[in-house]
């Protein structure tokens, strides 16, 4: 039987949510409004009715914004898959990569929000799928936060002393750890 490590349980389950809220965002066609009228990143709806955009003739800040979104969906995936597998190998590479890809993603979604923030800014009505997608860059940066804890946490225990470790005395000489959490350490000499 798998032990599974609450930490990383939650990462995915936020990092779950986070991509389903992504997707929905990315892929809906409502980032602008304008009466009977709305646009996402690849469709075009006019009362009800819905075409697939040409994104080659789109201005390049639109071709950013789509792009970026794609990007992110991909790394989330990547990052769900890295941290799935840490349930049967808990080995601490696949914890870095999914950390990293959790990451990259959070930046790469806040790129796509924010070109689509700066071009469209007082210009149009912005939609759900807008604010959709700013809520899962929210949802990416404390499950961004989650991943650099679970990537910390014990690689053989399930508990907390990974992020608290005592350093080696011969490394210390006459000094004495009182505890480390992750990279702050405090010492005390014991002169």
């Amino acid at each position: 039987m798998v032990k599974i490590n609450p930490i990383i349980g939650g990462l995915m389950a936020l990092l779950g949510i986070t991509l389903l809220l992504t997707i929905i965002g990315v892929a809906s066609p409502v980032w602008t409004l304008a009466g009977h009228s709305s646009w996402g990143l690849f469709r075009f709806c006019h009362r009800g009715e819905c075409r697939n955009m040409n994104t080659q003739a789109m201005p390049d800040f639109y071709q950013a914004s789509a792009a970026f979104g794609v990007m992110a969906i991909l790394c989330q995936i990547g990052a769900l898959g890295c941290f799935g597998f840490t349930f049967y190998k808990n080995k601490m590479p696949l914890k870095v990569a999914g950390t990293v890809l959790t990451g990259v993603a959070m930046i790469f979604i806040m790129i796509c929000c924010a070109v689509f923030t700066g071009k469209y800014s007082g210009f149009a009505t912005f939609g759900y799928s807008f604010y959709l997608s700013w809520v899962a860059f929210i949802f990416n940066v404390f499950a961004t936060a989650l991943a650099v804890v679970g990537a910390a946490y014990s690689e053989h225990r399930f508990d907390l002393q990974g992020l608290i470790t005592l350093a080696p005395k011969q490394l210390l000489g006459h000094y004495e750890p009182v505890f480390s959490v992750m990279y702050a350490q405090l010492w005390y000499r014991t002169e």
